[in-house]
């Protein structure tokens, strides 16, 4: 079973993977943390080859831990919070790979809300309190302004994240136990 999730950063992602991976058995696996692996700190990374460069750097990791994928594993896939919204034509097979992605059903979209003001206050509200992000509140604002329609567009099951973790997991745990093609919800 694959289970992706996507949306910004500061929605929960990478929170509720690790905290809903022990209870289904899952093995949890970050984007971000894979690319940190395989090429270094990504804000050093963008700033020596430059954003495009990352993207496409970031497709094609993300191509690999799908591959990696074994059919009977368990496996809680966090993507990088601009995963799905880059531009489509930032790689060959970016096009399909995000379409894939959106229609897959064990896809689900993290926003801390689905009313735009609340969600950016949110999210920048948690950005800065990461110290080793050292964000920007303009830099943080703009970015989720600018990615928040196309987040709240996407036809996967949407997770509001302003709730506590165990009730996040709790929510997502009844969806997966859900019998297939129900599991479509908003928490």
């Amino acid at each position: 079973m694959l289970i992706q999730f996507i949306g910004p950063g500061g929605a929960g992602k990478t929170t509720i993977a690790k905290q809903l991976a022990p209870k289904i058995g899952a093995v949890c696996i970050d984007l971000d943390e894979y690319f940190l692996k395989m090429e270094g700190d990504i804000s050093l990374y963008i700033q020596q080859h430059g954003y495009l460069a990352y993207a496409r750097r970031n497709i094609t990791l993300y191509q690999q831990l799908r591959r990696s994928i074994q059919p009977e594993q368990s496996v809680i896939l966090v993507c990088s919070s601009g995963f799905m919204t880059y531009a489509l034509d930032q790689d060959a097979e970016y096009k399909t790979i995000k379409h894939q992605l959106l229609a897959e059903a064990q896809t689900y979209v993290f926003l801390p809300s689905l009313d735009k003001k609340q969600c950016i206050d949110l999210i920048v509200q948690r950005q800065l309190n990461r110290a080793y992000l050292q964000a920007d509140p303009e830099k943080e604002c703009l970015k989720i302004s600018q990615r928040f329609d196309q987040y709240a567009s996407f036809a996967c099951t949407r997770v509001i994240t302003h709730d506590t973790p165990e009730n996040i997991v709790n929510f997502l745990m009844t969806l997966l136990a859900a019998p297939k093609g129900l599991n479509k919800g908003v928490l």
